[in-house]
């Protein structure tokens, strides 16, 4: 924030990467510090496309981004060029990305239930208000109970081992990648021991014989 003035140029050009979150102008971060006697105190920090543009106030700024938000043109202006994912598949650049629905039936037991509903009797008991309560009961039910429910993670991890095991027989030939992403670490965490417990040999350690190469490169 303190960096001030570098160069007033006008053949400067500033190139940023991810321009759609803490590049952005309106983007402020609130940073908090102990002074000398030991009392909090906080500042409100500049973005960086602003401490860019008090640096280099002449500069030309180019921002890249694959998810621009309506805050990327105000910083940066129009878009001057777009690759699309269709070009960059159609360049084999990428594989196309496909979509499989799957829908795991979620069931919670009585003491699951139970646990539930005391803890929104101890809400409504510390002051929360009818709608406070019912705003929780579904950010909860979607995000928190049904998501890491036991039960669900295993008949997940059985799906997406079956559905992978099945992809790669098909074409055995196409050496193929899996990435497994989780709302919450809690969540992977747990899903990654289900997979241990259920598919150990996918967690042997492997070598490549002597003389053999693992990949055309």
């Amino acid at each position: 924030d303190k960096i001030g003035l570098i160069n007033d140029r006008r053949n400067i050009i500033c190139f940023s990467d991810e321009a759609h979150r803490t590049q952005i102008e309106h983007a402020k971060r609130m940073q908090f510090s102990k002074d000398a006697d030991e009392n909090m105190r906080a500042m409100v920090s500049k973005p960086y496309a602003k401490v860019l543009k008090e640096a280099f106030p002449h500069a030309t700024f180019v921002g890249f981004t694959g998810t621009p938000i309506a805050e990327t043109y105000q910083t940066f202006g129009d878009e001057i060029d777009r690759y699309t994912m269709d070009q960059a598949v159609a360049d084999g650049l990428t594989v196309p990305i496909k979509y499989h629905p799957r829908i795991s039936k979620v069931i919670l037991d009585n003491e699951q239930i139970k646990q539930v509903e005391e803890y929104y009797k101890l809400c409504a008991d510390e002051g929360a208000t009818r709608e406070d309560v019912e705003a929780s009961k579904k950010a909860m039910s979607s995000l928190e109970v049904i998501i890491k429910e036991p039960s669900r993670l295993e008949r997940l991890a059985v799906d997406i081992h079956d559905h992978y095991v099945s992809s790669c027989e098909k074409d055995p030939s196409r050496v193929q990648k899996a990435m497994v992403v989780c709302s919450k670490r809690e969540i992977a965490y747990t899903l990654l021991k289900i997979f241990e417990d259920k598919y150990p040999e996918w967690f042997e350690e492997k070598k490549v014989p002597d003389g053999v190469c693992a990949t055309d490169e």
